[in-house]
Parts: C-alpha cells; sequence; structure tokens
C-alpha cells in the first residue's frame, strides 16, 4: 500500500527524498565559482560582472540524460540574450577532464556557452549542498547585483521568464524569496507527513483496530492540513484502494474536501468528491459535484470529456 502511495506522489511530482534545509536562500549573495578548469568560454567571475551581468549556472554530468535535454535549451537561451549580459555557464563536478572535454568536444555548437569543471566539488557545495539539493540538471540565476534570483530545473519554462524579467528590470526578487521560503516550508512539511502516512495505510490495511489507525490519521492529517495535492493523494488513495482493511472513506471525503476548500479551481478534487458521494449512496450530490468538475475543466478538452462521460453515467444510474 505504502508502495502505491509514493509512486503516485512520485508521479505527481510531490514528493521526493528531502535533502536537509540548506545554509543559503533566494536573495542572498551568490557565492563565488571555484573552478578546476575552463572547458569551453571562461574565465567567468561573478564579483566581475556585478551591474551590468546576469549568470545562468546549470549543475550537469555527461552521464545525466536529462542533462542532455537541457542542453540546446541553454544554448537557445544564450545566443537569445547574450546582447542583454546574459552568461550561460554549466559546471559539472566529475573529476575526470578528459571524458568532460570529449563530451563537449562531441555537443559542438549545440552546447554554446562556458562550460567548467569544479574544483573538488566547491561550487557544488557551496550552490547544490548549501540549498539542500541533489538532483541534476539544476540551474541558478544570478542577478545583476550579484544576488541569487532563482534557482529550479532549466526546463519548466521559468528560466527564460526569470532572465526575461531580469533583463527588463521587472523581476520581483523579494516575492520571489518569499515564494522559495513557502516551497521550502512545504516540501519540509510532505518529508515530514510520508512517513505518518505510510504507517497509517499499514495499519489500515493489515489491520482491523479502528482506533489505532483514526489516532495514525490525525497525526498526519494535523502536518498536511494545508496542502491540496498531498490531501488529494491520501484521499485517492483510499478510495482507490479496495484490498484494504479499512477502507476510510469518512476520512478521504474529509482530505478531499479540505484539498477543495485550499484549490477551488482544481477540478481534480470536486471529481473525486463526487466518486466518494455516488460510492456512499449520495448520489444527487455526486451528480450536482461531478458537474462542478466539469465545469473547473474548461481550457482542458479531454479531461473534460472524460468528465462528462462519468456525469453522463451518474445521471443516466440515476434516473433508473
Amino acid at each position: 500500500m505504502l508502495r502505491k502511495l509514493i509512486r503516485f506522489a512520485i508521479v505527481t511530482g510531490i514528493w521526493a527524498p528531502i535533502v536537509a534545509a540548506g545554509a543559503i536562500e533566494v536573495g542572498d549573495p551568490a557565492p563565488p565559482l571555484k573552478i578546476k578548469r575552463w572547458v569551453r568560454g571562461g574565465p567567468v567571475d561573478l564579483q566581475a560582472g556585478r551591474g551590468k551581468n546576469i549568470y545562468v549556472i546549470e549543475f550537469w554530468a555527461t552521464w545525466c540524460a536529462p542533462c542532455r535535454q537541457s542542453i540546446p535549451h541553454l544554448t537557445e537561451l544564450q545566443r537569445k540574450f547574450k546582447d542583454k549580459g546574459v552568461v550561460v555557464i554549466g559546471i559539472t563536478s566529475e573529476p575526470s577532464a578528459e571524458a568532460v572535454a570529449k563530451f563537449v568536444s562531441n555537443m559542438g555548437d549545440k552546447m554554446d556557452y562556458a562550460v567548467a569543471q569544479d574544483d573538488g566539488q566547491q561550487t557544488d557545495a557551496a550552490y547544490m549542498r548549501a540549498f539542500g539539493l541533489s538532483g541534476i540538471p539544476h540551474t541558478f540565476v544570478v542577478d545583476q547585483k550579484g544576488r541569487i534570483a532563482w534557482h529550479g530545473h532549466p526546463l519548466t519554462g521559468e528560466l527564460e521568464r526569470v532572465v526575461q524579467e531580469l533583463v527588463e528590470g521587472k523581476y520581483d526578487l523579494e516575492k520571489a524569496r518569499r515564494q522559495a521560503i513557502q516551497l521550502r516550508q512545504l516540501e519540509q512539511a510532505r518529508s515530514r507527513a510520508m512517513p505518518l502516512i505510510g504507517r497509517y495505510f499499514q495499519i489500515a490495511g493489515t489491520s482491523r483496530d479502528r482506533a489505532k489507525a483514526e489516532a495514525a490519521a490525525k497525526e498526519f492529517m494535523s502536518v498536511i492540513a494545508n496542502d491540496p495535492l498531498l490531501l488529494y493523494v491520501v484521499a485517492r488513495t483510499i478510495v482507490l484502494s479496495r484490498d484494504l482493511v479499512q477502507r476510510d472513506l469518512g476520512l478521504a471525503e474529509q482530505a478531499v474536501r479540505r484539498a477543495h476548500e485550499l484549490d477551488t479551481k482544481n477540478p481534480a478534487a470536486p471529481e473525486l468528491l463526487a466518486r466518494i458521494l455516488w460510492e456512499t449512496g449520495r448520489k444527487e450530490e455526486a451528480v450536482q459535484m461531478q458537474k462542478k468538475a466539469v465545469a473547473l475543466a474548461d481550457g482542458d478538452e479531454d479531461w473534460k470529456a472524460e468528465l462528462e462521460k462519468t456525469l453522463k453515467r451518474y445521471e443516466e444510474e440515476l434516473r433508473k
């Protein structure tokens, strides 16, 4: 049961192993780059570029398949903003200079930005580990005043938006800092919640001790009370898990109703709630809730069609 929950959480992107909280945050001064060897372009000195340059620093490796996917995007970004003072730098902590040089040479013009080899992982420690991060590729943006303006995956679409707003002088660093702190707090709460949720499903999946299951549910619900996505995951896991010894649809309903309160524009919660209402005999309420899900799905025609199909089934069965 726990494996199902973790698999769904990973697929939806809400959970991964969390590294301990880091030492720096968005808005703090960017640490200097400690480079052993410049493989292409460079050298780049962040301090020397203060007041004029924006730096895009990606941590990558030759063996990392997602990193290969991000390389053309970074090249495009460098070419687009080259005349605007944007400098893209790829940094790898791999020890083999020969392997890195061969990879960069083979990439040719597809990797058209500065590439460097970290000096004993000092730069990785100053950025990645200082932020409590481990997965690559991961990108940091340093603004014209030498502050870390943003960090994240290079292919999310956010990277180019951030660079564009910095170039235009429209980027709200204080807002980004607040959002980064909130995200870290959310990740830490999720990290605390997952073992508690796992314990609940272990009890609910193997024991008929209702008091014990309710106590476990109360413990994790207090941690995820303001996390709509994790509330939804818990509710969905209960609804879909027919093999639970204690399949608590009341708990599922409580969780998904709270998720809907927190995120009123997402059709997923009312769709799941309609399913719970239907299964528990409140069929007219289920139809109304499914209609709400359909209305919220405007803009996603495929999803809306699926919701309408379910709504039609509910209405036909209700008329019988």
